[in-house]
């Protein structure tokens, strides 16, 4: 256990050295006006190949033994050796980019580097949002599918299609923030999805009263909707946001010092998370409805409390505390109704479909 905990923290550590000098490069060679588009793309790729190989991996583990007669262990080492040579793919990959001239010659120490954003009134709005957001969304997120299970008592299968259908929405929804956060602002997409992710967050509460009722299905199945489509717009615009923030040559800076704001309020929540649901789980807060007459009388819950649904609610508070720094945060833009935008790029690929087109040619009106 304690060789495996080693490995992990050094994969972290090497996965987290070359992040600035990522940003750095990709602040060089994509135009400021053009980064929710592309880093869009990428999530929407990353996300669909990841959910394909991660299907991918479980059926070769499962599989691995009637095929080889060996330990499942074994398939887990060959995932490994593939996932190093996907790795090395990748560096090669990146060789081709081309490497811009470096802009000015600096000899900061680390110490001088931090603190330059630090200085900066307008980013360090932008890295309290970052520390208030990351730990309200840390503090509830990884305990979704233990309420699924232990508190709506749903299969696994039933779980995995909740978590299918909230990536599904991720991706089909992340391409077009990443246009309407070009067009418009990263702040405007902000202010549109922040609040909605909140209310999703806050209505894992509802779920059930006190137990699972005919509305708890319908209403998580409008949770992970909603989820999906704002968690598709916050880290994408945050990054760019941080991107568009950050003076040229001193973007590696920057994103270092973004990094470093969100890093340990999200590791802490988790554990304050955890340590909540322990100290929640024989407290409950009710308020009922009671009627009685000389012939019939019954309750009905309105509100019932309890465990997990206390971490919620106070994961939403953090929100709420978070969506105030985007306030203080400048950015300029043109305003627009952006869920009527969403809602418009939404349909234009039906309206631009190949019958539609051949339609409006041979229509003599023009209609």
């Amino acid at each position: 256990m304690r060789f495996l905990l080693i490995v992990l923290v050094c994969s972290g550590l090497i996965a987290a050295i070359p992040g600035p000098a990522w940003h750095s490069l990709v602040r060089s060679l994509v135009p400021v006006d053009s980064l929710g588009q592309v880093f869009s793309k990428r999530l929407a790729w990353g996300t669909v190949i990841g959910l394909t190989l991660t299907l991918a991996g479980g059926f070769f583990v499962d599989a691995w033994p009637n095929f080889t007669g060996r330990s499942p262990l074994e398939a887990y080492s060959a995932l490994f050796v593939i996932g190093i040579l996907f790795g090395l793919i990748g560096v090669r990959a990146i060789t081709h980019l081309p490497e811009p001239p470096m802009e000015g010659e600096r000899s900061e120490s680390l110490r001088a580097l931090m603190w330059l954003p630090l200085r900066d009134a307008g980013f360090r709005s932008l890295l309290g949002f970052i520390a208030f957001w990351n730990f309200s969304i840390n503090l509830a997120t990884p305990f979704f599918v233990v309420f699924m299970l232990e508190r709506l008592l749903l299969p696994m299968r039933a779980v995995t299609a909740f978590i299918v259908l909230q990536q599904l929405v991720f991706v089909l929804s992340v391409r077009i923030w990443g246009i309407l956060s070009d067009r418009f602002s990263n702040k405007a997409v902000l202010l549109t999805t922040v609040p909605l992710a909140i209310t999703a967050v806050a209505s894992w509460s509802f779920t059930t009263l006190p137990e699972r009722n005919a509305l708890s299905i319908p209403l998580l199945i409008a949770i992970q909707i909603a989820i999906g489509f704002s968690l598709s717009a916050i880290p994408l615009s945050i990054t760019n946001l941080a991107l568009k923030q950050s003076p040229p040559g001193l973007t590696h800076a920057y994103m270092m010092t973004a990094d470093l704001a969100g890093a340990p309020s999200g590791a802490i929540a988790p554990l304050m998370g955890g340590w909540m649901m322990d100290l929640f789980a024989a407290r409950h807060f009710a308020l009922t409805l009671e009627w009685s007459s000389p012939i019939h009388q019954f309750s009905v819950h309105v509100l019932s409390i309890r465990g997990l649904d206390f971490v919620f609610l106070i994961s939403a508070l953090a929100g709420l505390i978070a969506f105030q720094w985007l306030a203080l945060i400048q950015e300029p833009g043109r305003p627009g109704n952006i869920l009527w935008e969403f809602k418009e790029e939404l349909s234009l690929p039906f309206r631009r479909s190949p019958s539609t087109a051949s339609l409006r040619e041979n229509d003599p009106l023009g209609v």
